[in-house]
């Protein structure tokens, strides 16, 4: 029954919606989520590293990177369920009208290019940055 529960807080010590240090260790699922990240984003897609999301920098970094993809991934989707919810509605209500439907549009765009850019130029990407939480 011990080992059960350790494993249990185990799972909620290291998910991706704990912090990024935990008890001195860095947050291995976060770690590995932004190795990830960054294999598919150089290796599959070819992406350039000035446009990059995700960084080979320190494992310190990376793990803040996997932190914010995550946070930023889940503003994208719920923008985006509330964007088609309102589509939806417009559609039921027989309103759908371009004009109407344009300002929830461009302002979600607006929303993921703001979003983008935050991923791109944290100032956690600094040389020299000094991190509170962490010694290497």
């Amino acid at each position: 029954m011990t080992s059960k529960a350790a494993f249990k807080s185990a799972l909620i010590e290291w998910s991706v919606w704990s912090d990024q240090v935990v008890n001195g260790q860095l947050n291995p699922v976060l770690l590995d989520l932004a190795n990830r990240g960054y294999y598919i984003q150089s290796e599959v897609l070819h992406i350039p590293e000035q446009y990059a999301i995700f960084s080979t920098g320190p494992p310190r970094l990376q793990v803040y990177e996997g932190q914010a993809f995550v946070i930023a991934y889940y503003i994208i989707l719920y923008i985006g369920a509330a964007l088609a919810f309102f589509s939806f509605l417009l559609r039921r209500l027989g309103k759908f009208n371009i004009r109407l439907y344009a300002i929830p549009l461009i302002t979600f765009i607006f929303i993921l290019v703001e979003l983008y850019i935050a991923l791109l130029y944290p100032p956690q990407r600094a040389p020299g940055y000094v991190w509170d939480d962490w010694e290497v």
